[in-house]
């Protein structure tokens, strides 16, 4: 059989693969799906060896730079970038396919997931900054162009492309020309519906969240919003979070685009929801993750981190210099326990200072305050026990789990750490940040600031 034929046959069953549905190792957008959490059930398996390496022509080009190392003014210092999205090529997976897209080159490259080797390219108008998303057999992605495109994910044929904002008007943007509306927050696609954000510049041209009809592109709704959507988009099964870079993530109706409220947070691209919990930030000191209740948006906690992942009820906390593990459904519910009674505190206190402490219901509301207080204590020693174990780490950049095991990118390195105890069981080199992993159908995926893309499998 001639390598024409072999050819064909390779694109027809992973057009068959993929329009079946996505089999539970791919990898099919940022972070594995909607929710942003980078988890799968399966581990690739150790020791991992490296398979290939694929070396774009161009490196990333982001379109924010470092911050200024102080920010002396509010007494800020060693100031880490909030905004890091497109740092490196972040990757999709399946079928046999591996899927990019490039802020250098403006295109939508498919590598063959065995081999690292091209498949197709496809241009776009403008940088392509954030990973596609696969479902149902179509790709889906957005351009600094304006635009949101859907291909055939086995062939890059272009099914249909949108154009959401009011005019194509362009300005320079990162010494590019692009849309006044360029598509900052990917698309996420749920449900059969796909949605995303169109703008960056409220004040200045207006922002809209949109929904489209997946299969056909066919507008469902679009509404004008005064943010500025920066990093991954993300769904749960009411609510889209929309994280805004530099500030707080907003949260949305899933249904019509409406606006609720901000989610509290230090800042940051980073948002990852998980059942009934957000978890935002990571700001620009330290790494901060804000945990908030998903429905009420009430704070619950910060402590430091960067990245987060859930499974089986336990919270995996990636931080600049740390890798530590808790039990999440006993530490949430103690949390909740502890919010409601610092509300109550706070409430007391303040009706005690309007009473006078010396009044007979001043002595009682005193000796309330006192009760809770010690409730609190207690309930702050019993949140410490919830911690599982606490590692050294410092490879801050990337993070993943992948059964029994976490995955850590760093400066030239990425690691595997057992999930049940935190020991590091492998690690290998790699050039640059490794920013982005993936783990598919057995392999694991390491794309680094460099733009070079590794693939290991045992």
């Amino acid at each position: 059989m001639n390598h024409g034929v072999l050819k064909f046959f390779g694109i027809a069953w992973t057009a068959v693969f993929l329009a079946g549905g996505l089999a539970a190792q791919s990898w099919p957008t940022y972070n594995h799906g909607p929710s942003r959490n980078a988890l799968v059930e399966r581990s690739p398996g150790l020791p991992l060896k490296l398979q290939w390496v694929h070396v774009p022509r161009l490196a990333p080009r982001p379109a924010w730079p470092d911050p200024a190392p102080n920010d002396f003014w509010h007494r800020k210092h060693n100031l880490a970038p909030r905004v890091i999205y497109d740092r490196a090529f972040h990757l999709a997976a399946a079928g046999g396919r591996v899927y990019f897209g490039s802020s250098a080159d403006d295109q939508v490259h498919c590598l063959d997931l065995a081999t690292g080797e091209e498949v197709w390219t496809f241009f776009a108008g403008g940088p392509v900054r954030l990973s596609p998303t696969l479902a149902g057999g179509k790709l889906y992605f957005g351009s600094d162009d304006g635009r949101v495109y859907c291909l055939d994910a086995a062939t890059g044929r272009l099914l249909w492309k949108v154009f959401p904002a009011p005019k194509d008007q362009l300005v320079i943007g990162n010494r590019r020309m692009i849309s006044l509306w360029p598509i900052r927050t990917g698309v996420v696609v749920d449900q059969g519906k796909a949605f995303f954000c169109s703008g960056l510049f409220p004040h200045l041209a207006g922002v809209y969240l949109c929904c489209l009809d997946a299969a056909t592109g066919k507008e469902l709704w679009k509404v004008k919003t005064d943010i500025s959507p920066q990093g991954y988009i993300l769904a749960s099964k009411d609510r889209l979070f929309v994280p805004t870079g530099r500030t707080a993530p907003v949260a949305f109706d899933k249904r019509n685009g409406k606006k609720l409220a901000s989610i509290p947070s230090s800042g940051g691209g980073y948002a990852v929801v998980e059942d009934d919990v957000v978890a935002a930030g990571p700001g620009d000191t330290g790494g901060t993750l804000t945990l908030t209740d998903a429905k009420t948006r009430r704070k619950l906690v910060s402590f430091q981190g960067l990245h987060l992942v859930s499974r089986g009820g336990i919270y995996y906390i990636h931080g600049r210099t740390s890798l530590f593990a808790l039990n999440r459904n006993r530490y949430i519910a103690l949390l909740r326990k502890r919010v409601d009674l610092e509300a109550q505190k706070k409430k007391l206190a303040a009706l005690l200072k309007k009473k006078g402490g010396k009044s007979p219901e001043g002595k009682k509301l005193r000796l309330r305050i006192d009760t809770m207080g010690k409730e609190i204590a207690r309930l702050n020693r019993a949140m410490k026990k919830c911690f599982l174990w606490n590692k050294p780490c410092k490879e801050p950049y990337g993070f993943l789990a992948a059964g029994d095991l976490l995955f850590t990118g760093g400066q030239d390195r990425v690691s595997a750490w057992k999930a049940s105890s935190g020991r590091k069981v492998w690690s290998a080199p790699v050039e640059g940040r490794a920013y982005a992993l993936a783990a598919a159908e057995g392999r694991l995926l390491v794309s680094t600031s460099k733009g070079k893309i590794y693939c290991f499998a045992k």
